[in-house]
């Protein structure tokens, strides 16, 4: 079999389309495109300056395939947003599968890898572009909550587990536990949002700081 069949026999079915797997990785890979041209058109522009013209010519493609994806901003908002949020839950799956030992470690690792995805993901100023319509149009407050629920449940998961190993305090309200450590990870979103990157290293001590005066009303008694 020559090499140019060989090709056609690996990427092409017997239908004469491109093989299945091909087309997805095709497509995935056009759509991730289309995100990162977004991100920066919006963190340019602004999100209602922003057209989606000017995100098809930075991305080279034809606002047509644009539409093929996206319905709208608003639509590539939400998927910029959602992406953001799987990534966060594929790096802390290890955090929750294998807490470190110290309780006030895993709890701080855990708001730490929300806060360093996120801001790797996309920078301040389309942090804040991606997040202000989330207040704005009722279907999309609820889709963006509904998104964010899925890391609220990560933390719980975490709290449950450390109560688990008996590194909480057995009457500790866990939900409620989470709901303060979310709370912790919002203020420093907030403060990166506004006042731009900190040190890793220091932004690290001072949630452990931070993390450490909140478990001790949390610890096991005795």
């Amino acid at each position: 079999m020559s090499f140019r069949a060989e090709l056609r026999t690996k990427y092409v079915s017997p239908s004469g389309d491109a093989e299945p797997g091909l087309r997805e990785r095709q497509r995935s890979k056009r759509r991730d495109t289309m995100l990162r041209a977004a991100a920066a058109v919006f963190g340019e522009k602004g999100f209602e300056e922003a057209r989606l013209e000017d995100i098809a010519e930075r991305a080279e493609l034809s606002v047509g395939t644009i539409y093929n994806y996206f319905s709208s901003k608003f639509d590539l908002l939400v998927a910029m947003y959602r992406e953001d949020r799987e990534l966060v839950l594929k790096q802390s799956e290890a955090i929750v599968a294998n807490p470190p030992d110290d309780p006030v470690i895993a709890i701080s690792r855990l708001i730490q890898c929300d806060l360093e995805t996120g801001i790797d993901y996309a920078g301040p100023a389309v942090w804040r572009e991606i997040l202000a319509p989330a207040f704005t149009p009722e279907r999309y407050r609820k889709t963006f909550a509904e998104i964010y629920d899925r890391y609220t449940g990560r933390m719980l998961q975490l709290l449950e587990l450390l109560r688990q190993r008996g590194q909480l305090d057995p009457g500790a309200d866990c939900r409620l536990a989470a709901r303060i450590f979310l709370g912790l990870d919002h203020l420093h979103f907030h403060e990166i949002m506004t006042e731009g990157s900190r040190s890793k290293a220091k932004l690290h001590r001072l949630i452990e700081k931070e993390v450490r005066m909140i478990y001790a009303g949390l610890k096991p008694s005795g």
